[in-house]
């Protein structure tokens, strides 16, 4: 009786061993598997962070060339640097003047690409004696322009695009400021010369080109015209 016991207990005691072996192996196996699987994790985000750094660098540069290839943003980067080694006022100085002369090349460019002005088309030099004299209404016609002025800045353009571009300048609102500060009025900067109407902003120069006021104009400066070629 106690022999079958003893075997009993060693039965139990063998048991008890194999099941903690099965246990630490399988905890093992556990372990090894989710610290595998952490590793893999973190490999996968190391070259998730360095190709996101790849890509920001790569757009970082791409937006650095732009702006270094675009003018105006050069320019703000001189001023920022001029500004960092000279006062204040000197800076703003040398600003203007900077901004000043890109304003007068773009304006230049722009007047380069359009035809003439009716104002600045030189009129025949030969005339006949049976040419028909035309009225001094088409006379006085003739004589204006029909160009769009900022009298704030003395610019002529040709177009109310090119005005409206204008307008937006630092050049024009930093003239309009000046102006502000020695109590002039600036509600009305922009002129038309055909119809002698002031106007106080490109969109409102936009629809006065499109009124019958400055049509019925229009079409007495083109009758004028071809009188006068006749």
């Amino acid at each position: 009786m106690l022999e079958l016991e003893d075997r009993h207990l060693k039965l139990i005691e063998i048991l008890t061993c194999k099941t903690l072996q099965l246990f630490h192996q399988a905890l093992r196996y556990v372990l090894e598997f989710y610290k595998e699987k952490k590793r893999r994790v973190e490999i996968k985000e190391r070259k998730e962070r360095e190709e996101r750094k790849k890509y920001n660098f790569v757009s970082c540069s791409r937006v650095r060339r732009k702006r270094i290839e675009d003018p105006a943003v050069k320019m703000d980067e001189e001023m920022i640097a001029l500004h960092n080694i000279m006062p204040v006022e000197l800076a703003i100085k040398r600003e203007m003047e900077y901004r000043t002369k890109v304003e007068v090349l773009k304006n230049r460019h722009l007047i380069n690409l359009n035809p003439l002005l009716p104002s600045q088309v030189q009129p025949t030099s030969h005339t006949t004696s049976k040419r028909k004299e035309p009225s001094s209404s088409g006379t006085s016609l003739e004589r204006q322009s029909m160009g769009l002025v900022c009298k704030i800045c003395q610019i002529t353009f040709s177009t109310v695009n090119h005005l409206k571009q204008h307008s937006n300048t630092i050049k024009h609102k930093g003239n309009v400021v000046q102006l502000k500060k020695r109590g002039q009025n600036v509600s009305t900067p922009f002129l038309c010369e055909l119809c002698n109407s002031s106007c106080s902003s490109g969109i409102i120069m936009d629809e006065h080109l499109k009124g019958t006021r400055h049509l019925t104009l229009l079409q007495e400066f083109e009758n004028a015209k071809r009188a006068r070629a006749e």
